[in-house]
């Protein structure tokens, strides 16, 4: 971690001198994108940096990833399937759980008014219903590292919930020892 701090610094110091942050000169010579580019690379080492302290990175995944879109609901399941070793339909049926606060994947359907189609192991949910799972994750926290939990079969919702709360200071490393 240390050596890619100095590095986003270095980046960041590049940044800096091409981008003509430092002084009034620099705009719209040829080095700006250049500049821009480093700029970008140094928040994106600091932000990752963060990240990682944290404890929010499993392996090279950042695993506390807020569902705010489709293209992001798809991630989650993916990043679930990966960690807890699901089938997809066991990952969808975990974030669906997670999100509506129930172990009764039946109930929660009915209750919700959420349209899937379940065929052998896998698990469809229609737009709508994916589209009403992303207004409801706007409001939540740590769904996807609960739904690991809940995925591998070993927590219920309740319980997943209250342990990826009380390990506030890395869920990656409270997600390792859960898993083995």
């Amino acid at each position: 971690v240390v050596s890619g701090l100095s590095m986003c610094l270095v980046d960041l110091r590049y940044a800096q001198r091409s981008t003509g942050l430092s002084d009034a000169g620099g705009a719209g010579d040829a080095y700006d994108l250049a500049g821009e580019v480093a700029l970008k690379s140094a928040l994106n080492c600091f932000s990752s940096g963060a990240n990682i302290l944290n404890g929010k990175v499993y392996g090279n995944r950042m695993i506390d990833v807020r569902l705010s879109n489709v293209k992001l609901f798809e991630r989650a399941t993916q990043i679930v399937m990966t960690v807890a070793g699901a089938s997809r339909a066991s990952a969808v049926r975990a974030i669906l759980k997670v999100l509506f606060d129930g172990d009764d994947l039946g109930a929660i359907l009915a209750r919700e008014g959420l349209e899937a189609e379940a065929e052998g192991e896998s698990l469809a949910l229609a737009k709508g219903a994916i589209a009403k799972c992303i207004t409801v994750a706007a409001n939540k926290r740590k769904v996807v590292p609960a739904s690991v939990l809940v995925a591998t079969g070993k927590f219920t919702v309740a319980q997943a919930k209250d342990a990826v709360g009380r390990a506030n200071v890395s869920l990656s490393k409270f997600i390792k020892s859960e898993l083995v």
